[in-house]
């Protein structure tokens, strides 16, 4: 991902941090370095708000959805992540898949209820 690519992703603060954390948790199961899943992370979530017609502020905005909508958003952001990813590096599609999870339950947990 380019320079110019990341100054397209709407994000604010909160949504950096989670990102970064999602990048740990996930890149402590799967042989890609953090700085790559950080950069598949930033591309799914830009496509999901492509998906979505949002950008910065319908993404803050939607910091105010309940906590189940919060969670199935992270849900669907993760989900295209690992479609993205296991595309190419199908060998650790188990090791993703569980690293996926603990990034999801990591944002239930510290997240989802804020």
């Amino acid at each position: 991902m380019t320079e110019d690519q990341f100054k397209t992703i709407k994000a604010d603060e909160i949504q950096k941090k989670i990102i970064d954390e999602f990048a740990v948790i996930i890149s402590k199961e799967i042989s890609v370095t953090k700085m790559a899943v950080k950069g598949y992370l930033w591309r799914s979530l830009r496509k999901w708000q492509k998906q979505h017609e949002m950008g910065l502020i319908e993404t803050e905005a939607g910091a105010g959805s309940s906590p189940d909508e919060r969670i199935n958003q992270a849900k669907e952001i993760l989900e295209i992540f690992e479609t993205q990813i296991n595309k190419t590096f199908k060998d650790d599609s188990d090791a993703l898949h569980t690293g996926v999870i603990n990034a999801l339950n990591h944002y239930k947990k510290n997240y989802a209820y804020r």
